[in-house]
C-alpha cells in the first residue's frame, strides 16, 4: 500500500503476522462498509437501531419478480442511507438461482470515482 494512500482498519478486525493491525486500503473498507449493511439487521445494533438492510428477512422467501424488484429497492436504499456520502450505486442485481440468494451491487466510490462489484451469496 502506497504511503500516501489512506489506510483503514480491515473488518473483521485482526492482527497480522507481524503482530500489527492489519490494515486496508479505501477500496477493500468500502466494501467491508457495504456488507455490513447489507448483512446487519435493523435492531442489531444498540446505539444505531436503524442501521442495516432487511435482507436476512428475505432469505427464505418465494423466488418471484415481486420479491427480487422488493429486494432491489431495499438494497439500494439502504446502501444511500448509510453510505450515499461515500458511494453511488450503479445497480443492484438480485436473483434467486434454486436455493440461493445471489446479490451483485456494481458501485462508484465517490473520493477516487472507482468502480467495484461487491458479491453476495446467501
Amino acid at each position: 500500500m502506497a504511503t500516501s494512500e489512506k489506510s483503514f482498519l480491515d473488518f473483521p478486525f485482526r492482527i497480522g503476522d507481524d503482530g500489527k493491525l492489519q490494515l486496508t486500503n479505501i477500496s477493500d473498507h468500502i466494501k467491508n462498509e457495504i456488507i455490513a449493511v447489507l448483512l446487519t439487521s435493523p435492531g442489531e445494533r444498540v446505539n444505531l437501531p436503524e442501521f442495516g438492510c432487511e435482507l436476512k428477512d428475505f432469505v427464505f422467501a418465494p423466488n418471484d419478480a415481486i420479491i427480487t424488484t422488493m429486494l432491489d429497492l431495499k438494497i439500494s436504499q439502504a446502501l444511500d442511507r448509510w453510505l450515499g456520502d461515500k458511494i453511488t450505486v450503479n445497480e443492484v442485481n438480485v436473483q434467486f438461482i434454486e436455493e440461493q440468494l445471489l446479490i451483485e451491487i456494481v458501485y462508484t466510490i465517490k473520493s477516487t470515482f472507482e468502480q467495484d462489484v461487491v458479491s453476495l451469496s446467501l
